[in-house]
């Protein structure tokens, strides 16, 4: 009778000690998971996450913050959605961290940007679409963008030369009309000076309404310095000029440094 107790006590003890054992082993777990800032895990065959039910799988990594998320979620009906909710998403190949691809919609319009660490521009190029629905591209690091429906064929250009008179200060002279059939987009400017000192101009180029040739415009980009060995403008803030328009050259007061004998001037532009 005694040995029959003790065997039955003997049994109920050894469950107790491996329910305790396998409750800790489950915490310690749980309690490492939450606990390690860094958590890896590794596998020779593939990692799989299935939903089991109508509902998407979704592998969300959050900031230490908890202000941003990146969730990958494969959808039921056949697409998968990348969201970053903190700015664009990089593609960064080859381990190459300076030089990749990113995906854009900042200001809700969708695009696609490269970017070149040893550029260092502003203004990465890329292609997007506009707010009516247009393909565009921009170009180096202009900051403008073109619609693919304005390319018409090669660039086309002009080149006006103006020499010295008295001075350079405060020149106002008109060197060219846009076309009569349409709106140009400007792509480059390039500007050569002759002279002694060494020469440098400060000069602008600026567009005035067609039949308002005496009232102030609108400059095509912010002043440049054109100097011996030439300057070349690709960073415009007003390229999209309107048939006929005139393009009128100018220049502030104290805008020589050096003697500038003459300035000489080639403007690049598709139609529209």
């Amino acid at each position: 009778m005694k040995k029959g107790l003790f065997s039955k006590s003997v049994k109920f003890n050894s469950f107790n000690r491996i329910k305790a054992v396998s409750t800790i082993f489950v915490f310690l777990m749980i309690l490492s998971l939450f606990s390690a800032r860094v958590f890896a895990a590794e596998a020779d065959k593939d990692f799989t996450l299935d939903d089991g039910t109508g509902d998407s799988p979704q592998v969300i990594l959050r900031d230490e913050t908890g202000d941003g998320e990146l969730t990958v979620q494969k959808k039921d009906a056949g697409e998968a959605d990348i969201i970053n909710t903190e700015g664009p998403i990089n593609l960064k190949p080859s381990n190459n961290v300076a030089d990749y691809i990113y995906f854009s919609t900042d200001t809700e319009l969708t695009g696609i940007y490269f970017k070149r660490d040893a550029l260092s521009y502003t203004n990465w190029p890329g292609v997007r679409i506009n707010a009516t629905g247009q393909l565009e591209y921009s170009d180096q690091d202009s900051g403008t963008w073109v619609t693919f429906d304005s390319i018409t064929g090669a660039a086309e250009q002009f080149t006006f030369t103006i020499y010295a008179d008295d001075d350079w200060d405060d020149e106002l002279v008109p060197v060219w009309n846009a076309p009569n059939d349409g709106n140009i987009i400007i792509t480059r400017v390039n500007a050569t000076v002759i002279g002694s000192g060494p020469p440098t101009l400060t000069y602008n180029i600026e567009e005035r309404t067609w039949g308002s040739l005496g009232s102030a415009g609108t400059n095509i980009f912010n002043d440049q310095n054109a100097a011996a060995g030439g300057t070349e403008t690709t960073t415009l803030t007003n390229a999209e000029i309107d048939a006929k328009d005139h393009l009128v050259f100018t220049t502030g007061t104290t805008a020589e440094s050096g003697t500038v004998d003459l300035i000489t001037v080639t403007v690049y532009y598709y139609r529209m």
